[in-house]
């Protein structure tokens, strides 16, 4: 199971709802068919600290490419397409990302590879969607349930 795929997918009920008068985006329930599926005891041991300490921000590191990535991860592009899909906190999460970067001398490096690869790596932040769009992401569910800014950083 990939533990970064697993969380509850609550953009999807972003989306479908966002045209609701007066629907909101931050502490949005878990859809009770989610806990019928095949829930990692890790999955659900974060959950469970994420929703019993009131964090405000947090970052989750990933192994890959040289960059940091921030919600929505899911697009809104109706295939499934890569497709720049914010949240109404946009430019905060830029700012968050942007701070992190621009403090790291590898990714903030235009020139910089990621590991032993050949080539350029992406570098910089990036909204998640529009990288590589993904479903029951940490950080869509950090942020759609407990209203926790959290950002990803890849390195």
């Amino acid at each position: 199971v990939d533990l970064n795929r697993n969380f509850p997918d609550l953009t999807t009920i972003v989306y479908n709802r966002r045209r609701q008068k007066g629907f909101r985006t931050d502490h949005i329930s878990i859809p009770d068919n989610y806990w019928f599926g095949k829930v990692a005891p890790e999955t659900y041991a974060v959950m469970k600290w994420i929703r019993s300490i009131p964090f405000v921000l947090s970052a989750n590191f990933h192994g890959g490419d040289l960059l940091v990535s921030y919600p929505y991860d899911l697009s809104k592009h109706p295939l499934g397409h890569s497709m720049f899909s914010p949240t109404p906190d946009d430019k905060v999460f830029k700012l968050l990302a942007g701070i992190y970067v621009n403090a790291h001398e590898t990714m903030s490096n235009e020139n910089a590879r990621c590991g032993l690869s050949p080539t350029k790596s992406q570098k910089g932040a990036i909204n998640g969607a529009q990288w590589y769009s993904i479903t029951g992401g940490m950080q869509d569910f950090n942020y759609l349930h407990t209203n926790c800014f959290e950002v990803t950083v890849e390195l």
